[in-house]
């Protein structure tokens, strides 16, 4: 990350410098240098993110519901993690992690997930992140990986309160319709200002076991979903073997004013 902002400022510092032998407008010149602060600020931000680290041996197909060790700083020890996992055949094996913000404060986390054959040999390496986790509210973040043969994961987490967005999760309200193929999940914006990158996403059960997902947005041509509009989407089920049972999340921000 150091390595990527040292890169932007020298791009940054370089336009600033051609340009301004072409004649460059003062309005330009203030709008780059305010850019290279907020790209000093991000990384701040980003390092001084806590971070914790676990490692489990997994049976493709069973979903951990285990407590790891959690590193006792900052905004981690309010993470707690589930853990889900299942070979999709020829689509590679689904590595999902479901976090809960535990405390009181929004947050955005970020993970590394590193994938391990029998042998102990890295075989894969992915990584996700979700923004303006509301306090009491779950996410999933997902970790395709191309191989089957995987026989442990490790993973990194690291986690910051947010400063960029604000809570939006408890201004949705939401109503499901199980069409057994399924289901159709009807989302309202009950609050009084849009929220931005609205997304549904439905973990699909057989037997205590994840088989399948699906997620769908919930926005309009302005990626929003206004105030005290509604919309619906279906979340489709493709597995040969019935679903028993089904959990829904979602994710949403709005900027700080």
């Amino acid at each position: 990350m150091k390595k990527m902002f040292l890169i932007l400022v020298v791009a940054i510092i370089f336009v600033v410098t051609g340009c301004q032998s072409g004649g460059i407008s003062q309005e330009k010149y203030d709008k780059t240098a305010e850019e290279k602060v907020e790209l000093k600020e991000n990384e701040d931000s980003i390092n001084n993110g806590s971070e914790i680290n676990a490692e489990h041996n997994e049976d493709m197909g069973d979903e951990g519901n285990k407590s790891p060790s959690l590193q006792e700083t900052d905004m981690t020890k309010d993470i707690s993690v589930k853990e889900y996992s299942y070979d999709n055949g020829a689509w590679g094996t689904y590595y999902i992690m479901e976090l809960t913000n535990n405390s009181k404060k929004t947050v955005s986390v970020e993970t590394n997930v590193i994938a391990k054959d029998s042998s102990g040999k890295t075989i894969g390496a992915k990584s996700d992140s979700k923004h303006a986790i509301e306090s009491g509210y779950s996410v999933c973040l997902f970790h395709i990986f191309e191989a089957n043969d995987i026989n442990s994961f490790s993973y990194t987490i690291s986690a910051n309160e947010d400063d960029y967005y604000e809570p939006a999760l408890s201004d949705l309200s939401y109503e499901v319709s199980d069409t057994g193929e399924g289901i159709i999940i009807t989302c309202t914006n009950k609050g009084d200002r849009p929220i931005e990158f609205v997304e549904g996403t439905v973990l699909f059960f057989s037997n205590g076991q994840v088989v399948d997902y699906d997620t769908n947005y919930f926005t309009d041509n302005d990626l929003e979903l206004k105030p005290k509009n509604t919309l619906a989407k279906e979340f489709d089920y493709y597995k040969d073997v019935p679903y028993d049972d089904y959990k829904v999340y979602f994710t949403g921000r709005r900027r700080k004013s």
